[in-house]
């Protein structure tokens, strides 16, 4: 998230910018698994004896690597000139083909819980130059779209962890709809009818204060991130508008210094 941040500014000290970013860039393909993708914090670490260690922190002593990590970083990759070809991209690649769920969908690991990491999926490949028209892409995006709620929005509990014949599943939230269209965004769908009513029961679902209310945006035993829910539902808005027009010279410049699509 950092230098997915530092691709959008410019330090003043262009080299020292350059040399940093390429310096994290180094580090984080360092960190890529085995298995060709990344978790959170380490590497390598999906030894599943130590889940059972008494002393375990919600029997989670376990950071394997994930789809919604490699996502995110492949995200970034892309961001610094990397595509599809690059030998770490073609085994993260491999490896989130390998995660999907048989309906298409994604386990997210670091969200709630299929809605996000599927999105988070979607972005990813599409940033690093997937063909939209690929099946697992289809695949998930479909999935998206059947897990819809009739109020236009997406939901999904904490269960789903625990059952995933609950995945998709549960009351509407700004967050999870916010994903849902990112995620259907990335695949190129930018005037069905699932974005439309996703992105009209944000803003009718919107306070006024300005703020989008409060959903399940995080797996862990930590209050909701009030912050990160409106600005995951204002990134969508804001892509969703951008794909529907062609902005003027000065509309351009103020978007470059906006939420990253």
């Amino acid at each position: 998230m950092v230098c997915l941040a530092l691709s959008r500014v410019e330090h003043p000290n262009g080299r020292y910018q350059r040399e940093s970013v390429q310096r994290a860039i180094d580090w984080i393909l360092s960190m890529q698994c085995k298995n060709g993708g990344w978790a959170s914090f380490d590497k390598d670490n999906d030894k599943m004896v130590f889940q059972y260690i008494p002393f375990a922190d919600h029997n989670a002593m376990l950071d394997p690597a994930t789809v919604d990590i490699t996502g995110r970083i492949l995200e970034m990759m892309a961001t610094y000139g990397y595509d599809k070809n690059h030998p770490a991209v073609k085994r993260a690649i491999q490896f989130i083909r390998n995660e999907q769920e048989p309906d298409g969908s994604w386990f997210g690991r670091w969200g709630v819980n299929y809605v996000y990491g599927t999105a988070l999926v979607l972005r990813g490949l599409e940033a690093i130059g997937m063909d939209n028209h690929e099946p697992c892409i289809q695949q998930a995006a479909e999935w998206l779209r059947m897990v819809q709620n009739p109020d236009g929005g997406w939901g999904e509990s904490v269960g789903s962890y625990d059952d995933p014949t609950l995945r998709g599943v549960g009351e509407s939230t700004p967050s999870q709809t916010a994903w849902a269209i990112l995620g259907l965004l990335a695949v190129g769908d930018t005037r069905s009818d699932s974005v439309a009513r996703g992105i009209a029961y944000l803003l009718k679902t919107q306070k006024p204060d300005g703020s989008l209310g409060r959903g399940i945006v995080h797996r862990h035993r930590l209050p909701p991130r009030v912050l990160s829910e409106n600005i995951t539902s204002i990134a969508s808005i804001s892509r969703c508008w951008r794909s529907q027009r062609t902005p003027s010279d000065g509309e351009n410049q103020r978007l470059a210094l906006s939420i990253r699509h």
